[in-house]
């Protein structure tokens, strides 16, 4: 969307994900808008309006957008590639200029999640799918520090706003990205070891994901190991298990299924998106569906925020 409000041609195809205008150097730069149409988005904005007032109370509505860097692999691209290559080498040869087409995903980022949060939005998620393909110098540059910057920015206007951050099989450096962005959770995949997301992630962000969905298309015996190991080693601290299929053979009645099992026994995330509607507590600390008592929440601890290193 984000692309598409900047004056570049987006398509959808079926069966193929997103298909952009590619922008293979600087000189595409100069076609892009300086900030958002507001007549682009403005269909996202009364859509979140729409559903926002059919939800219930206990029902937190999430907004996203997608990472400046993932963005910028499928604006410099035109599409999906392996391994992400054409941005990377555009990153590498032309760093400069490369900022300079971030820098404008940044501040288009910001816009559309504050538009957003205007619209009913109580928490938004910032995806970044292909962070994993960058080593830990790029990932801090490219990943880390756009994230820092949107987070900054929409709280600037949204104080307080609760962001997700999704950077997708980035392994170790998770820890980094919480301590140095500031968000309030991260996502992970099916592919993180769940002892240390408990050790080292939950302690610092709510945690959410780490199911993976092709469990859901197996279903049975299967998908009950993974669902019961998740809540064993995650259920502790803040948590959402996210099971929606994201296989396109995966069985919604599967999903459905992994999500009654979830939400009959983790504190999913609304725990720390909305305000305690069946509890007394004096804390202030939401309760879900299935109340547990305010009162046993804990909510991790902030720390003090990192700076991601300088530019070279």
């Amino acid at each position: 969307m984000v692309p598409l409000a900047l004056g570049r041609k987006v398509e959808f195809l079926v069966g193929e994900g997103p298909k952009l205008e590619p922008m293979p150097d600087a000189a595409a730069l100069d076609s892009l808008r300086e900030s958002i149409d507001e007549k682009v988005v403005a269909p996202v904005y009364e859509t979140v309006r729409r559903v926002k007032a059919d939800l219930g109370v206990k029902t937190t509505l999430i907004g996203f957008c997608g990472a400046p860097w993932t963005v910028a692999t499928y604006m410099v691209a035109g599409e999906a590639t392996p391994d992400q290559a054409p941005a990377r080498l555009f990153a590498y040869r032309d760093p400069e200029n490369f900022g300079r087409l971030i820098e404008r995903l940044v501040q288009a980022s910001i816009v559309y999640l504050v538009g957003q949060f205007k619209a009913g939005a109580e928490c938004v998620q910032i995806f970044d799918t292909w962070a994993g393909v960058l080593g830990p110098e790029q990932f801090e540059r490219w990943c880390i520090a756009p994230t820092q910057r949107i987070v900054e920015g929409v709280r600037k206007t949204v104080p307080g706003a609760k962001i997700i951050g999704f950077p997708r099989g980035v392994g170790a450096m998770a820890l980094p990205y919480i301590e140095m962005t500031g968000v309030d959770a991260i996502g992970i995949d099916w592919t993180f070891e769940r002892e240390i997301a408990r050790d080292t992630l939950q302690p610092r962000a709510a945690v959410q994901g780490n199911v993976d969905p092709l469990a859901l298309l197996a279903g049975g015996a299967a998908l009950d190991r993974e669902v019961d190991d998740v809540l064993e080693k995650l259920s502790g601290g803040s948590a959402d298990l996210q099971s929606r299929p994201r296989h396109p053979a995966a069985d919604p009645d599967r999903a459905c299924r992994a999500d009654a099992q979830a939400r009959a026994q983790v504190t999913a995330m609304y725990l720390w998106l909305k305000p305690c509607t069946s509890s007394p507590s004096s804390r202030g600390w939401p309760a879900c569906s299935i109340c547990r008592g305010c009162s046993s929440i804990t909510p991790p601890p902030r720390r003090a925020r990192r700076s991601p290193r300088p530019s070279r």
